[in-house]
């Protein structure tokens, strides 16, 4: 569907545990394949997520990377029904912060989708997936949870949604 609403509602069967708490191990697996059967989906079901303001604090960080990577794995760009709630959720994030940190951990991570993935999941389940690229002095909670990175993900996303109308010829209304 291109222009009406999605229902990613049968996401939560897979991505959320029996506690309610997020999989975000296994969100990041639906992510990391291809964009038409996940990775879209994810970042939508994400976005709407975010925009519920029903998130806890453990999962904030995973469902923030989860959306930013659904749409940073994107190529060719989603279609408007996608974009409307995924630019609603960007809204919500404060673009003018600062912070005393000389680097933040997701800049740490490398540029490829499997360095990324390396990099969520160890933060989710670090016992279960030892390995991620980002060094251990960026570990640091507060760090994942400073203001900028947030601002820092969101200026990209925003540029993608940017670029994604300009390719379909929209403006910022469809």
């Amino acid at each position: 569907m291109t222009f009406g609403g999605l229902d990613v509602s049968h996401l939560d069967a897979r991505l959320v545990r029996d506690d309610g708490c997020l999989d975000v191990a296994v969100m990041q697996k639906a992510v990391s394949r291809s964009w038409e059967h996940n990775t879209g989906p994810v970042a939508l079901s994400s976005a709407r997520r975010w925009l519920t303001g029903q998130v806890r604090d453990k999962e904030r960080i995973g469902l923030f990377l989860c959306m930013w990577m659904g749409m940073a794995q994107t190529y060719g760009g989603l279609p408007p029904s996608y974009t409307r709630d995924l630019a609603a959720a960007l809204a919500t994030i404060d673009l003018d912060v600062s912070c005393e940190h000389p680097q933040h951990p997701w800049s740490t991570a490398g540029d490829t989708a499997r360095s990324r993935y390396r990099t969520v999941v160890h933060l989710y389940a670090p016992d279960d997936h030892p390995d991620t690229p980002v060094p251990s002095e960026f570990s640091d909670r507060e760090l994942w949870e400073c203001s900028v990175q947030y601002a820092q993900l969101a200026r990209k996303a925003l540029e993608d949604l940017k670029g994604w109308r300009t390719m379909r010829g929209g403006d910022d209304e469809d």
